[in-house]
């Protein structure tokens, strides 16, 4: 019994890949030059008996188009691929005779700026499949990769958790009452009424006000409804309200928090200018002595200044005054 098509790949996608595929004869290339997934294309073949007499064609006629390709073949032969196709793949004929048309294997090598671009896009997306469609390779070469190169390896895993950790600090922000993703609206001119005539806008006025006497009406007990039930549905609501209006309160405190830290920074002094370090440190060696006494002299005047305001002077080390009250 024949199985069920898969209802995924439409016609216009079939006919695309049978055209592709009788120029090239790679279904590989063909399924992923076009964004299909070759397994879908072959339970596709297995399960339409007529769609896999129209891939046996076409692979048919790729390789008597590619068999009149070779040198041999006269220039005016209509079978003949053009020259830049020819430039651009070589062929390569399999087991069975057939030729097949491949992309140069100098322009497919996944060197160091092809694994670079793909670690970046795997540590911004944390998604294997996402990350090699980007670099233009298949997921299971960065997989062999990795298997084959321990360094490649540890960045892989290295940059999936990078991405993780990326998803997860977006995720928590955007649970928070400070996220704006959804106040973009507010930046742009608010759209021009439609028209309506006065009897429309009355109406629309009245239906909304309605909305909002609704929540009174919720306050009367239902036909066939108990106390505890009565009791049990008024008091959900208004753990709702009260819910509702502890968001807003942290809403508005948010945002005057947020004005405050604005205030204050535009209000903080600008931090005076430091000397070079190198030069600091060429004064001290230079002038070591000299510094030393100018430090006893500044230490010798504060301690003056400090017994003519009368006040006691303290040790440090047992932390008592030196002078009696």
């Amino acid at each position: 019994m024949p199985r069920r098509r898969d209802p995924k790949l439409h016609a216009v996608q079939l006919s695309s890949f049978l055209r592709a595929l009788a120029r090239t004869g790679n279904v590989r290339a063909t399924a992923c030059d076009l964004g299909l997934n070759r397994a879908t294309l072959t339970r596709r073949r297995a399960s339409d008996p007529r769609f896999a007499q129209k891939w046996d064609a076409a692979l048919a006629l790729a390789s008597a188009r590619l068999h009149a390709a070779r040198e041999d073949a006269p220039p005016d032969d209509p079978c003949r691929p053009p020259p830049a196709m020819r430039d651009a793949a070589h062929l390569v004929q399999q087991p069975g005779g057939r030729l097949q048309l491949r992309a140069d294997g100098k322009a497919r090598r996944v060197d160091r700026a092809v694994q670079q671009a793909f670690l970046s896009a795997l540590a911004a997306t944390a998604n294997v499949r996402l990350a090699a469609r980007v670099t233009g390779f298949a997921h299971s070469t960065f997989y062999t990769l990795a298997r084959r190169d321990p360094g490649f390896e540890r960045e892989m895993g290295l940059a999936l958790e990078w991405g993780c950790a990326g998803l997860e600090l977006a995720l928590i922000e955007s649970f928070t009452v400070e996220a704006h993703e959804h106040d973009a609206w507010r930046h742009n001119d608010v759209p021009p009424i439609p028209a309506m005539t006065p009897d429309q806008a009355l109406t629309l006025l009245a239906m909304h006000r309605r909305d909002k006497t609704r929540d009174l009406r919720r306050m009367r007990k239902r036909r066939c409804e108990s106390e505890d039930d009565l009791t049990a549905r008024l008091g959900e609501a208004y753990r709702e309200e009260q819910a509702r209006s502890a968001h807003q309160l942290r809403i508005e405190a948010t945002d005057a928090a947020l004005i405050r830290a604005l205030d204050r920074l535009k209000e903080k002094p600008p931090i005076a200018p430091l000397p070079s370090l190198d030069q600091v440190a060429a004064e001290m060696g230079g002038e070591g002595s000299r510094g030393g006494a100018i430090g006893r002299e500044l230490i010798d005047g504060s301690c003056n200044e400090t017994r003519e305001s009368g006040r006691p002077e303290r040790d440090h080390a047992t932390k008592r005054s030196i002078y009696p009250p």
